[in-house]
């Protein structure tokens, strides 16, 4: 339970509106290194005052590759041909909008979150500013024609965008209103990978957001690599979602990670054997097929000579069909995920196939990511 101390805020009403005492708290100065401290009372629009006056730079207009049309241009009475060093306006009325509607939000934090939401806003202001200007930047020939060959730099600078995007998303994460969470799922293998790839260009998975890593590669074979990398992304905000092998290489380390509060066990899916076991006999056969692994044997003998042992299907192919898919375990992902793809009607309408397959399992708790 919070309770008041030196840092809470303290909320009054003035003739400007609702005001908070912001005491203790600081915003970062122009070039994100220096914090500066606040003091007294603010309002929403004294708010916006001073952030507009520390955060946002002034523009030489015509250095800025969108001048020719921005609206915030101004030129001088005097010569109109020359144009106005002013505070960037697209940055200014960003963040006046992003005041106004959530300074509500700002009054009902506490604590730590007020600062997060502070520090928040400063990297909100640096991205507008840097995409801004970017953009601007690709889009003028003049641009490209004074960088010469050094233009390609240009359109790369695009790139360190996401860097203030992920810090933004680092202080927001736990201010439920901005929704920055998203989730990020980490597969045991390349199999699975290549799979959700090919499956995402299906209609029925293409408006899933989730960003998927493998983390039993080979430079992550261990507890505290893995532990490292999966710690940054819920630094910048991520739910990390979990899949495993119950008889894999990484199962060790998969349980510790879950006893380590890393990922929570409901966000976690675990294979009996592997990947390859998971998929139904029926797919399996289209799928080896298509890759003309099978050659005049029927699905019925295919289906009796498989069995029902209780053992990877890895090792039923090699002993009962001599057919090694281990070099090949990534074209069979990509193959049944095509199959998938293309015989919608058959699988993805098949409760048999989405519900009592560990396969379709897995597509079904992926949907509820």
């Amino acid at each position: 339970m919070w309770k008041p101390d030196s840092t809470a805020p303290i909320l009054a009403n003035t003739k400007k509106g609702k005001t908070m005492k912001l005491s203790k708290f600081t915003i970062l100065d122009i070039s994100g290194v220096k914090r500066i401290p606040l003091s007294g009372e603010y309002s929403a629009e004294s708010l916006l005052e001073t952030v507009i006056k520390k955060w946002v730079p002034y523009c030489e207009c015509h250095r800025c590759g969108k001048w020719d049309y921005c609206k915030y241009v101004k030129s001088y009475l005097t010569n109109p041909d020359r144009l106005m060093d002013i505070k960037c306006g697209v940055v200014a009325d960003s963040l006046r909008n992003f005041i106004k509607a959530t300074f509500e939000i700002l009054e009902q934090l506490e604590g730590e979150k007020i600062q997060e939401y502070l520090d928040g806003a400063f990297f909100f202001c640096k991205f507008i500013f840097d995409a801004d200007q970017s953009i601007g930047e690709c889009m003028n020939e003049d641009f490209r024609k004074h960088f010469g060959k050094y233009t390609p730099i240009l359109f790369w600078r695009l790139t360190h965008l996401r860097e203030n995007l992920n810090r933004l998303c680092s202080f927001w994460k736990r201010i439920p209103e901005f929704r920055t969470e998203q989730p990020a799922l980490f597969v045991e293998s390349y199999s699975e990978k290549v799979f959700l790839d090919e499956l995402w260009k299906s209609t029925l998975t293409s408006s899933l957001n989730v960003n998927i890593s493998v983390y039993g590669g080979k430079g992550n074979r261990r507890s505290k690599r893995i532990q490292m990398l999966l710690n940054k992304y819920i630094e910048q905000g991520y739910i990390i979602y979990l899949q495993g092998d119950a008889d894999g290489e990484n199962t060790d380390i998969f349980r510790r990670l879950i006893k380590a509060g890393i990922v929570n066990e409901d966000n976690t899916f675990v294979f009996q054997h592997d990947f390859e076991s998971s998929i139904p006999t029926e797919l399996l056969y289209v799928a080896l097929e298509d890759m003309e692994f099978l050659k005049d044997i029927s699905f019925e003998e295919f289906k009796a000579q498989l069995g029902n042992d209780d053992i990877s299907v890895v090792k039923k192919l090699k002993k009962k069909f001599s057919i090694d898919i281990k070099p090949h375990k990534l074209e069979l992902a990509n193959t049944v995920a095509q199959v998938l793809n293309h015989q919608i009607d058959i699988w993805w309408k098949n409760e048999k196939f989405m519900y009592e397959s560990e396969l379709g399992q897995f597509i079904e708790f992926l949907q509820r990511i």
